[in-house]
């Protein structure tokens, strides 16, 4: 794995958040959380934390089709609010 993805991951009861997985040897974006509840949340978040290359190409088309609004990078040098 050479990119950031989102990989579903089972709760219980139906439930499922999604993992921001990193590649072993890249540093961690502090502007994403490390489990989302929310998909829609997690794409925007994705397509304004990092650039294009910086994804995975499923989680990269997934981000297009759940969140098609914006530029991909757009909040890539801000700083983490928490």
């Amino acid at each position: 794995m050479n990119a950031i993805q989102l990989q579903s991951v089972s709760m219980g009861k139906g439930i499922v958040h999604w993992r921001v997985v990193h590649p072993s040897l890249s540093r961690r974006n502090r502007n994403l959380k490390k489990q989302y509840a929310d998909l829609d949340e997690a794409c925007a978040d994705l397509k304004r934390f990092l650039s294009a290359d910086e994804v995975e190409a499923r989680t990269r088309a997934m981000v297009e089709e759940r969140a098609p609004a914006g530029e991909w990078g757009t909040e890539a040098g801000a700083s983490a609010s928490s």
